[in-house]
């Protein structure tokens, strides 16, 4: 599983939107200063989330791995989050005591290991281009998942843990391909 469509896929199913949305129960879609302060800090974890995928190849080249085994290694995170989201999702979190708590709540949901590891692993082996679009989507998809209306809750749930059934399934197809590229 590699190319264009794998590297946004991975990306997507690691930043895992519909969990980011989920787990901000505590986010007024109606209050526009909450909006923009839900917005902006999710913009600038998705900037952060790009300038870790941009890390790849100086990382890389640093612990002297091939592109092949770092996505071996990304599929074994990938594939141990998607079994989290799946028999154990973040839940809802009804309340923050501040704005510095919303970022760094916000900051733990989107700044995952998965989520870095898939950005890292996508510039590494679909190229920059690819990379960026990933994590561009990824985000884009997070910003809308999160200022929809509200999915009511046991459908979200469930969607969370279908998302974390196709994570794992990614993780396979990844780390197989993978391991026989290695």
């Amino acid at each position: 599983m590699s190319g264009w469509t794998a590297a946004i896929v991975t990306v997507l199913v690691a930043l895992n939107p519909l969990g980011v949305a989920r787990a901000v129960a505590w986010f007024d879609r109606n209050d526009a200063d909450s909006r923009r302060f839900v917005v902006g800090t999710l913009a600038a974890m998705g900037a952060a989330l790009i300038g870790l995928g941009l890390l790849a190849a100086p990382v890389l080249s640093l612990l002297d791995v091939s592109t092949q085994t770092f996505r071996l290694a990304a599929a074994v995170v990938i594939g141990i989050t998607g079994a989290k989201m799946l028999l154990a999702p973040t839940g809802p979190i009804t309340e923050i005591e501040d704005r510095r708590d919303g970022v760094l709540t916000l900051a733990t949901l989107t700044l995952t290991p998965a989520a870095v590891f898939a950005a890292m692993a996508a510039n590494s082996d679909g190229g920059t281009a690819a990379g960026l679009v990933a994590v561009a989507i990824a985000v884009a998809a997070t910003l809308a998942a999160v200022a929809a209306r509200p999915i009511p809750e046991p459908m979200l749930g469930t969607l969370v843990r279908f998302t974390g059934a196709v994570a794992i399934l990614v993780a396979v197809a990844t780390g197989l391909d993978s391991a026989r590229s290695v």
